[in-house]
């Protein structure tokens, strides 16, 4: 019982030492990450594309105050209302914490950076699975610090959020080599990657292929948390096109 313990007690001390290898440099890589694009929403704040604008922001404002541009995608129910959702409520509370429009313009554009930084985390994980010298590091700084990654992460646009939830999804879906993918981490990967169709449905095809890859190797045991957590956001996307269009799915 003695040996036992200790060969248990080895083998945690070592888990613990070999997580905090993989925890320590992609916190500094996420901090380099945020900070950078922190940067750009207080010394250059900018709006990249109108879409930000009257698509996101301004239908968040007009389901406060029942004010503001309606754009025909508005009209017929092009779009969903769930991002303009989210984003209300995060207005909503920086207007409570007297905030104002300034702040609520940063507030968003520090979110929606936040979001990106499991991109930077997956670049550092996906270069540490080459097992080349420095390959980790340099996959996580380009993540981190390219250029129109920075400049465009901050945007409260549909594509970046949707590429924000399909880099993580890929990832999941891909085990490292001579791994087996988990039920659970099946799950969430389809889930992810359903949320990335839903908020840019041009990714559907590009989703649907990593599905499947997470899914064709062990299909008698993945299949049910694959379909599963693939069907949650679809059933919600047709659920707020209910109740704010009159049918789901519009």
């Amino acid at each position: 019982p003695a040996r036992r313990a200790s060969g248990m007690v080895r083998r945690m001390s070592t888990g613990s030492a070999e997580s905090r290898s993989l925890l320590v440099p992609v916190l500094a890589l996420a901090a380099l990450g945020f900070a950078v694009r922190a940067a750009t929403v207080f010394v250059a704040p900018n709006i990249a594309g109108a879409d930000e604008i009257y698509q996101t922001t301004e239908q968040a404002y007009r389901l406060l105050t029942g004010r503001g541009f309606v754009p025909w995608e508005f009209y017929y129910g092009v779009r969903s209302w769930i991002f303009p959702g989210l984003l209300a409520g995060l207005i909503k509370i920086c207007w409570s914490a007297g905030l104002g429009p300034i702040g609520a313009f940063q507030a968003i554009r520090l979110a929606m950076a936040a979001l990106s930084l499991p991109t930077v985390a997956c670049a550092w994980l996906w270069g540490r699975r080459s097992a080349l010298p420095g390959a980790a590091l340099f996959c996580g700084l380009l993540a981190a610090l390219w250029p129109d990654a920075v400049y465009f992460s901050v945007h409260p646009l549909n594509e970046v959020l949707a590429a924000a939830l399909l880099i993580p999804g890929i990832f999941l879906a891909e085990p490292a080599p001579g791994a087996t993918a988990g039920r659970g981490r099946v799950f969430v990967a389809a889930f992810l990657l359903a949320w990335a169709a839903v908020f840019r449905l041009q990714l559907a095809p590009a989703a649907f292929i990593a599905w499947l890859w997470a899914v064709w190797p062990d299909r008698r045991r993945l299949l049910a948390p694959a379909f599963i957590g693939g069907l949650l956001p679809v059933l919600v996307a047709g659920a707020v096109d209910w109740a704010t269009w009159g049918r789901p799915w519009q």
